[in-house]
């Protein structure tokens, strides 16, 4: 019995030996990572262990750009699609300090109460990837513009076509665009290094103006009017095209279609040659007067034709036995049911580019380029009924590019 309990006490001794060592320990290391980081963490595959916070600022700064110089690849979701572009095409730089602020949490929110947590930080390795920031938001909101242009598909607004007295549905179908306030949060908090330079650009589904259970019936016919066609057969084929694009329109009401800026098709050398656009400003200006709908002509480039009656209006367009006709039916939507359009701005705040200049004089500072914010436009759809928003969808979402202000500075200003 002496023995069993001289034993028991030998053994906490040991443990408390073992426990006080582990705790001195992670005291004196928690000490040590005030000063330094543990050699288990590296930044973008680089090794920070044993430096400084203004140490690792310096190495990073300077064997960074080597180590991370792959270029970011920008991967469209549901597509092989790629597009390279380095990271000063983008008007992105490396944040150190934001990184290293990142590195310093991973160190604090280690596993185990403070101080054994400063030694459990050390029990693998830990690679942070690099915060990316905005140098120029002039650069970025361009190559998002053009990648845009790539990547974005209008949506395709529902039509009913009139055929020999019958009525032919067609669905409307959605589109797709760069979601930009997404694809950028996506850029600033993606971990890089020289591996993980993939980047997924966002997209979001779009919707048409018009949609097919926007019309319940149609109604009545308000206007038909016809002119002779007296053009040579190579304006014929264009006018057809024309007549293409325009039959089955639904011009819903309180809204109002710009021809021919507002609609899609315009790869054609004779799509809106003039004497197809001036045959069909004689027209439309004919059946809008019978429509009571109104028509303005804008000189020679085009025509507006706006809808300020209560129900949607179709408009059909149709060349038939040497003549185009144009026919405008009323239609009836459902009861209670109000579609509307409406518009929302979001400013884009410009960046300034700080440049040192060592023909100024001491602590001079010259404005060589006025900052400018730029402008995200989105225009929404709003269905209501019996006065109850139901459904809001986005149609259209335009980027006016900030342009960045530049400031040169003597080399003797501090900056803050």
């Amino acid at each position: 019995m002496p023995y069993m309990r001289k034993g028991i006490r030998v053994f906490i001794v040991l443990l408390l030996t073992i426990l006080l060592t582990i705790f001195l320990s992670s005291y004196v290391l928690a000490i040590q990572d005030k000063s330094v980081y543990p050699s288990t963490i590296s930044v973008g595959g680089l090794p920070i262990g044993g430096l400084t916070r203004q140490e690792a600022v310096e190495y990073l700064h300077k064997a960074g750009p080597d180590r991370w110089a792959n270029p970011m690849i920008l991967k469209v979701p549901a597509s092989q699609t790629t597009m390279e572009r380095s990271l000063d095409e983008m008007g992105l730089t490396y944040d150190l300090d934001a990184t290293l602020d990142q590195v310093e949490r991973l160190i604090q929110n280690a596993e185990g109460p403070y101080p054994l947590n400063h030694a459990t930080i050390r029990g693998k390795t830990h690679n942070v990837g690099v915060i990316l920031r905005i140098e120029s938001s002039q650069a970025l909101y361009s190559q998002l513009n053009q990648i845009k242009k790539t990547i974005d598909r209008p949506a395709v607004n529902a039509r009913v076509l009139y055929k020999q007295g019958s009525l032919e549905y067609r669905a409307h179908e959605n589109g797709r665009i760069v979601d930009i306030e997404k694809t950028i949060h996506s850029l600033l908090h993606h971990p890089w290094s020289a591996q993980n330079n993939t980047v997924q650009i966002i997209t979001r589904s779009i919707s048409p103006a018009v949609c097919i259970e926007d019309i319940e019936d149609i109604q009545q016919l308000m206007a038909v009017a016809a002119v002779p066609i007296d053009l040579p057969p190579v304006q014929v084929q264009a006018l057809q095209q024309a007549v293409d694009s325009i039959d089955g329109m639904i011009l819903l009401s309180d809204d109002k279609i710009y021809f021919p800026r507002d609609l899609i098709k315009k790869d054609s050398d004779y799509f809106w040659s003039q004497p197809v656009l001036d045959l069909l400003m004689q027209i439309m200006e004919e059946s809008c007067q019978m429509a009571q709908l109104q028509y303005q002509r804008i000189n020679h480039s085009g025509f507006i034709v706006s809808n300020s009656l209560p129900h949607p209006i179709l408009i059909s367009l149709q060349i038939e036995q040497g003549q185009l006709f144009v026919r405008l039916f009323g239609c009836q939507t459902v009861a209670g049911r109000e579609v509307v359009v409406i518009k929302e701005q979001q400013p884009i705040p410009y960046n300034e580019k700080i440049i040192r200049d060592s023909s100024l004089s001491a602590y001079e500072r010259q404005l060589v380029q006025k900052g400018q914010n730029g402008m995200v436009i989105r225009t929404y759809r709003i269905v209501k009924q019996d006065g109850r928003e139901l459904e809001r969808s986005l149609l259209v979402e335009e980027v006016i590019q900030p342009r960045d202000a530049v400031i040169h500075i003597a080399p003797a200003v501090v900056l803050k």
